[in-house]
This record gives C-alpha cells, structure tokens and sequence, in this order.
C-alpha cells in the first residue's frame, strides 16, 4: 500500500523566537523581593503533552506548581507527533505518541521522576503508530489505539500482560485514522475511528482478550463523508458518545448508542461554514457533552455543551488562528480545560472557564510549538 505522506512538513518553517515563561523560575529568575509570594498551584492541575515542530521533540507541561514546567520527555529527532496523555490512578502521566524517523509507536512516562521511553510497536520498512489514543485501566495497565499506515489498518496495544502487545482490530480497506480509545468500568475497551476506504465512522469494542483479533466486534456508525477527528467517550453505562466531523455538511456532529442503536445530532453548522475539525469530547458526572472543535471559517477555537438541554456552541478563543490539534478534559467540578495550537503564533495555548468565565494562556512559546496537544486534568 502506498505510505500517505507526512504531514509535519508543515510545521518545519516558522516559528516565535522568545521564551514569555521564566523557565528559571524555581532557581531564582525573576525574584523582586524576600517577601515574593510563591505561586498558588490550582486547584486541578492540569498536564499536557504536544509536538515542537522546530526541534522535532516530543514535549510536556504542567501547571501543577502553580507556574508552567515545560519538558522534554524525548528529545530524539523527529518524534511527538500524534501525541496522546493519560493519567493513571496517581496520576503519572503516560504518554502515547508516533516516531517519524523510525516509523514506530512510542510510549513515555516518569513513575521514577525522570522520562523513561519505549518503542511499542514497529514494522521492518513500515510506519505504525499514527493517530495514537491511550486510556489507563484501574490497576495501571495503558491501552492504545493507532493506525498502521503502511497497511491501512486500525490497531491496538497493551501492556496488561506486563510486556508490550500490538494486535491487528480492523484491516478492511484502509481503516484506522482519527482513532479514539475508552476504557469502560468493566474494563471493556471501545474505539472510534475513520475508514478512509469508504469515509465512515467507525467503531470496535472488545471485552476481554483484545490482542486476539477475531475477540473485536466492528461497527459502521455513520455513511460516507463523515467520521474525522472523532473523539470518543462512555457514560456511566458504558454506553459510547462520539464526536466528529460531517464532511458532507461541514458541520460538527454527535452520535450516541445510549438508546440501543446509533442517533445522531448535529451540534454546529452555521450557514456558509466550516466547523467540526480537530473534536474532543468529555462527559462530565451527569452525563453532559462537553467537546472542543476548530472553526475553520473564521480560525477559531469553540466549545459547545449540551449541559442546558440543547446545544449551545461559542466561540473560547478568536485571536488569529487558533484550536486545531485542540484537546478537552473536564475536571471534578464539570469545568472544561482545553490545550490547543495557535497557528498565528505557533504557541500551545490552553483555555479554562474553571473561574467562570474563559480564561486564555500561552503556555509554551519557544518556537513552533502546540501541535498534536494532548490534555488531563488531575
């Protein structure tokens, strides 16, 4: 099968020189006085791992001093694509993400305080591991979804068993983009994804066993033209929620099995626009939609929320281009926390209304930096 073509060559040119964070902070960079009060950390903090262009690293920030630490958890040339975080049950952040250079899946995480890298799958002469999701079970096992571009297919790894073991899900046609993985109470593992094939929207679960192939059960949940940048989560029931993008339409769009079958819902479609792009969707305690999208009409960032009733899209950020590779997590309290890439700038940004209100901060400003950004809250 012919290998799609890179899509980080966009990010190689450009770039904002200047660091607007005191990264020397802890050491003394930008102390007045004796009596300088030391930064209040939040009260959900938040971890966010992305891609810098410039350098080709994988990177990583926190908020959980009350100031952002940006990190390198690997510097190798040419990783940090794709990027996927998610937290276990202390909340160590654990890291999928793709290894251009090398064509492989990588997995990262600091249980020891310093990063510590691994190589999850690879094929000699191939390229795994783009689109990756991670979601963390109960005992600390990660489980990763990710597509197989030299052979067009959706696949899945585990750790559970103590080493790594990718399995092929769904290798009919081309199938396996935009994939998003869930894990729910009983720790039954479900996934959305886009078949390129035949422009659906996907869906496979498995209950036990899911590095056998023939264990996964294959869902089309939506008709050609629909189905990119889905963004998968579960109800308190197991019952799947999914965001993602109505080409056919050019609208965002909702799809849930909570009734037993597949319904659907149009969230935003204004007239003559182009929305949907780059979802993320998070429920909060009592079952409420929350999703970040793109705007590509105007280059904004929007959030919508059915928490009313009905949806209610709005606009977070509209300050030059900004919310593609945008990342939404929700956290104890129901408030939202979206990472996202401003491409006027080449910034991570991340967005909360934990106060009420929107609140916008540039976080990593070194260069191009804030693709493929990936978001939890502690």
């Amino acid at each position: 099968m012919k290998r799609p073509v890179s899509i980080l060559k966009r990010f190689r040119e450009g770039g904002l020189l200047g660091l607007t964070l005191c990264l020397g902070i802890l050491s003394g960079c930008g102390k007045t006085s004796e009596n300088t009060s030391s930064p209040t950390p939040p009260e959900h903090p938040v971890q966010i791992s992305y891609f810098d262009a410039d350098k080709g690293n994988l990177k990583y920030a926190t908020n959980a001093s009350g100031i952002w630490d940006i990190q390198t958890p690997d510097g190798s040339p040419e990783v940090g694509s794709y990027s996927s975080i998610a937290l276990d049950p202390s909340n160590q952040g654990y890291i999928s993400y793709h290894d251009l250079g090398n064509g492989t899946l990588k997995f990262v995480t600091n249980p020891f305080g310093s990063w510590s890298f691994m190589t999850v799958d690879s094929l000699s002469n191939g390229d795994v591991g783009w689109y990756t999701s991670i979601a963390v079970d109960a005992l600390g096992n990660a489980h990763i979804s990710y597509y197989d571009a030299t052979n067009g297919d959706l696949k899945y790894a585990t750790n559970s068993s103590g080493s790594w073991v990718p399995a092929t899900v769904d290798s009919a046609g081309d199938v396996g983009q935009y994939s998003s993985i869930a894990l729910d109470d009983s720790g039954k593992v479900h996934i959305s994804y886009y078949s390129l094939e035949l422009g659906n929207l996907e869906y496979a679960t498995c209950a036990s066993n899911c590095t056998v192939p023939g264990n996964w059960t294959l869902t089309t949940v939506d008709s050609p033209g629909n189905g990119k940048y889905s963004s998968l989560a579960l109800d308190a029931s197991g019952k799947a929620r999914i965001s993602y993008y109505d080409g056919s339409n050019k609208a965002l769009k909702y799809a849930t099995n909570a009734s037993g079958t597949w319904s659907f819902t149009t969230v935003d479609s204004p007239s003559n626009g182009d929305v949907g792009w780059y979802t993320s969707l998070a429920l909060d305690s009592l079952g409420n939609a929350h999703i970040s999208y793109y705007d590509a009409t105007n280059g904004d960032l929007k959030y919508a929320t059915n928490s009313s009733g009905s949806w209610v899209p709005a606009t977070v950020d509209s300050q030059g281009d900004v919310g593609r590779y945008s990342s939404l997590a929700l956290d104890t309290s129901g408030n939202a926390h979206i990472s996202y890439y401003d491409g006027t700038n080449k910034v991570l940004k991340y967005a909360t209304n934990d106060t009420g209100g929107w609140v916008v901060t540039t976080v990593d400003s070194t260069g191009d930096v804030g693709s493929f950004s990936s978001i939890a809250v502690e």
